[in-house]
């Protein structure tokens, strides 16, 4: 399994090379109230199947992000996070208050953190939110021992991975 990203220069182009593929494409974003940076994510998972994605983002200068976990597409761009089950094309949507900056490297039983510009939030890959903790703007963050350890412009806070609590 291998994910491409490259970048296109318009909404049109974006959807031309989505005609191509008659099935397997999926079109995010198409609502931006700005139209930035567009992109595609090209997942080619096993002999020639393949599953792509535009991405339309409102010109925040963020690149999306794509992951593959167990059968789902995750994408995170904007103010949301789409959970995509590539075996029915099923589109779950988390929504934010901040900008989505990346997935943190952590997955543990079935738990997603994805560190958007002003919360840290964990949910399933059903799309169930288990807990969102609002702060300042995360200039940094990292995880160790089931805990993110984050650093604002207010300074430095550590939470628990596992409640979404300050400790």
């Amino acid at each position: 399994m291998e994910i491409l990203k490259f970048n296109v220069e318009s909404k049109s182009e974006m959807i031309e090379y989505l005609r191509k593929f008659d099935s397997n494409q999926l079109l995010l974003g198409e609502n931006s109230e700005v139209e930035g940076g567009g992109y595609i994510f090209q997942v080619n998972l096993s002999e020639g199947v393949r599953f792509t994605v535009g991405v339309i983002t409102e010109g925040h200068g963020l690149e999306p992000e794509c992951k593959y976990v167990d059968d789902k597409l995750l994408i995170g761009f904007n103010k949301e996070v789409h959970i995509i089950d590539i075996s029915n094309n099923e589109n779950k949507i988390i929504s934010a208050d901040s900008l989505f900056y990346e997935f943190a490297s952590w997955v543990n039983s079935n738990k997603i953190v994805a560190i958007f510009e002003l919360e840290i939030m964990c949910f399933s890959l059903e799309g169930n939110k288990h807990w969102r903790y609002f702060t300042d703007v995360i200039n940094e963050y990292s995880i160790e021992n089931n805990k993110v350890n984050i650093v604002t412009d207010l300074g430095e806070e550590t939470i628990s991975l596992l409640t979404g609590e300050k400790i």
